[in-house]
Order: C-alpha cells, then structure tokens, then sequence
C-alpha cells in the first residue's frame, strides 16, 4: 500500500463539507421523482450542493432510458392507492351473523365429514342451530363495525396531506425534471462530457481489461448478464457496462481535480456485491487506492442517497423515513434467486428432466439478472417440489415471444427432502420466487412463500 494512501486515510475525517464533490449514481436521480413523501428534500440536497455535483454522462443517459417508464409505473400505482382513499366508507362490506355463520359450519365441515343422510349430520345440524341463538348478534356486531368505520375515517384522515401530494404527483414531477434539467443546463451541476465514437471504443476496451483482472465495480453476475444497448444519437453503448463506465468517467474526472479534496459516490447499488464490500460496508480498497493512484490528494467515500438528503434537508427527514417510503415503490427482486414453476407429470418428465429447460414462461425483464435456479413443483398426486436446476440461460420462448425459456446447465437435482404443499391448497397456482436456500431449510411451502 502506498505513502500517500496511508495520507489519504489519516486525512479522511478532516475533510470539510466545502470541499466535497459528490457523484450521483443514477439512482439518485430516479429517486428523486418516484418518491411522494420527500421528492422535495432530494431537489433540497441538489440545490444546496449543485456547483459540488458530477454526473457522469452513462448515469445521465441511464437515467433518460428509465426515467419515463418508472414514472409511469409509479404514477399507476399511486393512482391504485388514490382509489382506495376515495372509496366510500358506507360501502364497506361489514361483518353479518351470516359470517359467523359460515364460519362455525365451515369448523364443522360436515358436507366432507358426514354423508347427506346420516343420523349424524342432522344431530350435528342440531347442535349448530343450538349455537346461534346464545350470541347476541346485533349488539357484538354493531361495536365491531362502528370499530372498523372510526379507523378507516381515522386513517383516511391522517392520510390527506399525503393524498394531495399523489394528487399534484405528475404535475409537481414535472417541476422537478425542470429544476434539475435547469441546475445542469446552467452548469450549476457538472454533468459528464457527452461520449463520442472514438470515447466510446476506449471505454469499451478499459471494460474487457477490467473483467479480466476481475476488477471491480460492474463485473457482478447482474451486469454481464444485461443484454442490449442504448442508443445515444448514432452510438450504441452496451448496457452491461454501465458501472463500469460510470467508475472510468469518475477516474478521468479526478485525473485533474484540484477543487476538492474529497470525491464521494451517492449511490443506493450496494447489493451485487461489486461496489460496497461486506466487511467494511464501504467501497472495496482496490478501488480506493485505484482512485488515489489517479490523484494522490483525494479521499474517497460512499453514501447512500437517503444519508445524502438526510444531511442536507431542512425538514430534518431521517434516512429511515426516506428509505422507508421508497420501498413502497420499489420491486427488490435481489433477495428471490429462484423460479419455482408448477409441473404436470408428462410436462415434467418430459421436458424439465428430459430436455433441461422449461418452455414459455411470463418473466419481468427486471427479475432476469437475479434468478440463478428453477425448482420444480410437481402437481397433484405428489404436490411438492422435488426437483431443482441451475440455470445456464433464460431467452425467449420459441413457442411465444412474450414469454421466456429457461435452459439449464446441467441435469436437474432431486431435492433430499421434498418440500411439500402446506395448508395453503392454492399455493402453486402459477409461477413464484423464492431463494434456493430456503427450499433447502423448509419442509412444506407454508414456510417458503
């Protein structure tokens, strides 16, 4: 490890804030519009720290290719939300004697138990008609539904400031776009030197080096895998290499930086793996040290984006309330490396045991990077999963476009222990995810989904 990197880590705690250039991932920049609560205290933190913002040019490009159709997502799923908020309390299906009813038969479950004309069936009949006339319907009932109407109103009340900002939503969204689009045209923020062919091709190079000396960020699993490009005016920019270039633009950048004497990344990618290490939950030394063989005067840290508008709004919104609110907006398929997927007997047979794959299945293009194994889940009469694969490659089925085919890498492996239908008879009823290693811990699928 060299002198100066030693410098830098004695020197890391005395940085002032106004020396600090921040880089945004694009992330950041997402999180900024789709978040209802506290979109405002991310614009707070851009304005406050605009002349100390770098945005690399891919991060902005990333962020023009996504920006229209998570807005359109999120605005379909608050408009859900708003349709609850309207609905009429007085339409509320509330509690009857005929649910109790319902229920004490179904505890009795005499039209499985009991034959239609058996001496039994109407003594247990009997005894159920004896039950109903000891519970004093009207009065249990009306505490409970007048119960249930209080909190609704309660909630519905507590939820209208929160309901006027959905409501302002696209309109307020818009604003926002025009701030930053505002902060950048102006040069407040430093947004990335727009790529050029012969740029490109130099990236494009520096990116097959690195993921061949295995050098992070972006040569995660998830980032190899991504298929396709994006096209800026006439160039194609792969987008499995979008880290990559992000952290190749953040080393070109500092090659010349005397501003600051500090460069942190605001970035929320901290699951593959391939940017944050696990021991020290910051960024990996390799690439502390890459920075500071760049430029001997900086020190390098991360910050996720909640930390970063925590620290520099005024409302005083804690990292907690901003992460919260935004995983109500988010899918975070990170966790779910597995497709489990219901077989019929000739099906499995067949085609997951005999061909290795499995034909024709609806797949977001957003789960795709994170499944690493299909499971089998047998149908009536062996109603479990026996059976489980990894997988080589998911591409579209041949069958129908729209869906996908998954193909494995080898043969499928018989689970030592099935895991076995639960309670739950509907379980199975079409495609879920899970974790291979909660297929191995479990024994029935009550425990799994």
């Amino acid at each position: 490890m060299n002198k100066s990197y030693i410098d830098i880590l004695i020197k890391k705690n005395n940085v002032s804030e106004s020396e600090t250039c921040y880089v945004l991932d694009t992330n950041f920049l997402l999180n900024s519009l789709i978040s209802v609560k506290y979109a405002d205290q991310y614009i707070e933190a851009l304005k406050k720290n605009k002349s100390k913002i770098f945005i690399p040019f891919i991060v902005w490009v990333e962020f023009i290719y996504n920006v229209d159709k998570l807005l359109n997502q999120n605005s379909n799923f608050l408009k859900q939300y708003m349709s609850l908020y309207k609905f009429n309390v007085d339409e509320l299906s509330l509690f009857t004697d005929e649910d109790i009813k319902n229920k004490i038969n179904n505890y009795f479950n005499i039209s499985k138990r009991l034959s239609e004309n058996s001496i039994g069936r109407k003594l247990v009949k009997e005894d159920i008609e004896e039950i109903f006339p000891r519970i004093n319907f009207e009065t249990s009932f009306n505490e409970v539904n007048k119960e249930i109407m209080n909190s609704f109103e309660e909630w519905r009340q507590q939820a209208t400031p929160l309901m006027k900002k959905i409501n302002n939503y696209d309109v307020d969204t818009k604003e926002r776009l025009k701030a930053i689009r505002k902060m950048i045209d102006e040069e407040d923020i430093y947004l990335g030197k727009e790529y050029t062919q012969e740029y490109l091709e130099k990236l494009e190079n520096n990116a097959q080096i690195r993921i061949e000396k295995k050098l992070p960020p972006g040569i995660s699993d998830e980032d190899l895998s991504k298929e396709g490009f994006k096209i800026w005016k006439e160039i194609n920019i792969p987008s499995k290499y979008g880290d990559i270039f992000l952290w190749l633009e953040i080393l070109d950048h500092v090659k010349s930086e005397e501003s600051f004497d500090e460069i942190t990344l605001v970035s929320d990618d901290t699951k593959k793996g391939d940017w944050i290490s696990k021991d020290t939950n910051d960024l990996f030394n390799s690439m502390k040290i890459e920075i500071n063989n760049v430029n001997p005067s900086l020190v390098v840290n991360h910050v996720k984006s909640s930390e970063f508008v925590e620290k520099f709004n005024s409302s005083h919104i804690t990292k907690e309330e901003i992460e919260k609110d935004l995983k109500q907006y988010q899918n975070d398929f990170s966790q779910e490396d597995t497709i489990v997927v219901p077989a019929r007997k000739e099906g499995f047979e067949k085609v997951f045991i005999g061909e290795n794959r499995w034909y024709s299945i609806r797949i977001l293009n957003e789960r795709i990077p994170y499944i690493k194994y299909i499971a089998a889940y047998q149908t009536n009469p062996i109603s479990a999963i026996t059976h489980y694969a990894k997988i080589e490659k998911i591409v579209d089925s041949p069958i129908d476009s729209n869906k996908k085919m998954i193909i494995f890498e080898g043969d499928a492996i018989e689970l030592e222990t099935p895991v076995k239908l639960g309670s739950n008879w509907s379980a199975m009823q079409s495609v879920r995810y899970t974790s291979i290693e909660k297929i191995f811990d479990v024994t029935d699928l009550d425990d799994l989904f």
